[in-house]
């Protein structure tokens, strides 16, 4: 799995953490669903590893639904800093 993919949407997970703003945190999900896009493109499907990792990425991508909730928003950015 590409690991600058990963540390861009820890990046984007943290500026909608800091930034607080619903319009923001909207964006940076789309963001982040291009990003994924990216992951699953490159995915070698013989990779069980790399399969857990995408799926704890898309688990943690629908958690973010809860875009008002700081608690989901920061174990969002740890789940997604443990697929590195």
């Amino acid at each position: 799995m590409n690991q600058v993919l990963i540390l861009q949407i820890i990046e984007v997970l943290e500026q909608c953490h800091k930034d607080k703003s619903i319009k923001t945190r909207e964006c940076c999900i789309e963001i982040i669903k291009e990003l994924l896009h990216k992951i699953t493109s490159e995915l070698n499907h013989d990779n069980l590893i790399a399969l857990e990792k995408h799926f704890n990425l898309v688990t943690t991508l629908n958690e973010l639904d809860y875009i008002n909730d700081e608690d989901i928003f920061l174990k969002s950015i740890a789940r997604v800093r443990s697929c590195l």
